[in-house]
């Protein structure tokens, strides 16, 4: 089952708990047109520090930020997320209508009129369905122990010992099947996944380092680049936060 994961952060916890009510009702329509294929986390934040913290050990899908707020502002942490976690949605929330042009510099997919909350957070959700929904490819695991379909945002990476693949997920589930990694290098290239190792292949929106001789994912995780790839999976970091407007940390 997907984990919808989705963050709120306001410093006013009035509207904070107005933000959750709303949230949560929008998806749980959307998961009752769909039964049994999703659930959600939600975690609320006063903290922009916190929010972020968080992020950079399990990112978020989708995130609601108060532009105003002490310390990290919603724009700070935006350009702090969009390094850490390229992929994590920003819906932008504020009081004044006039920060919206501010606010495109970040891309945001939304923004959120406090004077028009329930309206505002119903066509933001809207929104994210029917952009999210293009990006949910779900993948085949064939031939393992409670192997089944998988969505691809959510393999970490696929490690190969001898004859069997592991698949790690987000989640902290592994599924261990017989197979060639070369084979499901041959299928999931396209989708953004790297082999950094003859036994490593890597999804490039969990990379958040490259070392000298690893590659750090954004849970700590340390998963081992061969020398003869580092040049080259290097390369394609950065070309892939290019595309993404994110930077890759060496």
């Amino acid at each position: 089952m997907e984990i919808l994961r989705v963050a709120v952060c306001d410093d006013d916890e009035i509207y904070l708990n107005e933000m959750k009510e709303e949230i949560k009702k929008e998806i749980k329509e959307y998961i009752g047109r769909l039964p049994g294929t999703m659930d959600m986390q939600l975690s609320l934040f006063t903290d922009g520090r916190r929010l972020y913290e968080a992020g950079r050990q399990q990112p978020f899908d989708l995130v609601f930020l108060d532009i105003e707020m002490p310390e990290w502002d919603g724009f700070r942490l935006a350009e702090q997320l969009g390094l850490s976690c390229p992929e994590t949605k920003i819906i932008f929330v504020s009081s004044h209508e006039s920060w919206v042009f501010d606010a495109l510099e970040y891309m945001p997919l939304w923004f959120v009129r406090k004077g028009l909350l329930k309206r505002d957070i119903s066509r933001a959700m809207q929104k994210y369905f029917q952009v999210t929904a293009r990006r949910k490819i779900s993948y085949k695991i064939q031939g393992g122990f409670g192997a089944g379909e998988v969505l691809l945002r959510d393999i970490m990476y696929i490690e190969c010992n001898g004859h069997t693949l592991t698949y790690k997920m987000s989640g902290g589930t592994e599924y261990s099947v017989y197979g060639s990694l070369r084979s499901v290098e041959e299928e999931l290239k396209r989708y953004g996944f790297l082999r950094v190792h003859r036994n490593y292949l890597v999804n490039q929106a969990f990379i958040s380092q490259i070392g000298k001789m690893d590659a750090v994912l954004k849970n700590g995780t340390a998963v081992p680049v061969g020398r003869d790839r580092r040049k080259g999976v290097k390369e394609m970091m950065i070309e892939y936060g290019r595309k993404r407007g994110s930077r890759l940390c060496d």
